[in-house]
């Protein structure tokens, strides 16, 4: 991002997701789930939560085997925008309903979801098949340094406080994953 006013800076899916990982995580210092349904959980959840004050039930860990659990996030983001969106601005409103949007492929009789976090999931990751990761020194100082002072009170207070609930659904996946002896 240029240097702009905090009103007019534009906003994109992967600058909201590491801004909401580095709260979340405070400052980049814990883990985090390195599988990008979790970190779709935590995200809906933490938004969802913050819009309606209402614990997000359909986590990824709770759903597993719900053959439409990406559906059933995209009714549940959209309802809670639609419902509650005045409690944070358009622009932010937007970039997180598409960040956390499912969209359906098909080819040659086999179809699957995907969303952008998995699109952005190449940052500061661990080894193949890590259970968990963190954010790298780099990306947790660009996060500081580039992104935090280009955005106004109307973005970071809100994602300040959708990062706070997402810790619960952090340590909840976390607890899930060692329970089931994830990798």
């Amino acid at each position: 991002m240029n240097k702009k006013s905090a009103s007019s800076a534009k906003l994109n899916n992967q600058e909201i997701l590491y801004l909401l990982l580095y709260f979340a995580t405070d400052e980049g210092r814990e883990l985090l789930p390195e599988r990008w349904q979790f970190l779709t959980s935590e995200v809906a959840g933490g938004l969802v939560e913050y819009l309606t004050n209402q614990e997000f039930k359909a986590t990824y860990a709770r759903s597993r085997g719900m053959e439409d659990w990406g559906s059933y996030v995209n009714k549940e983001v959209e309802k809670a925008i639609a419902e509650h969106g005045d409690k944070i601005c358009p622009e932010l409103a937007s970039v997180l309903k598409s960040m956390l949007r499912f969209e359906w492929s098909h080819d040659h009789g086999e179809s699957w979801s995907d969303n952008q976090i998995r699109n952005i999931m190449l940052f500061g990751r661990g080894p193949i098949m890590s259970r968990t990761f963190a954010l790298t020194v780099p990306d947790a100082a660009d996060v500081k340094d580039k992104i935090v002072p280009l955005l106004g009170p109307a973005i970071l207070e809100p994602c300040r406080q959708i990062a706070e609930l997402m810790k619960k659904y952090i340590k909840q996946d976390l607890e899930f994953m060692d329970e089931h002896r994830m990798s």
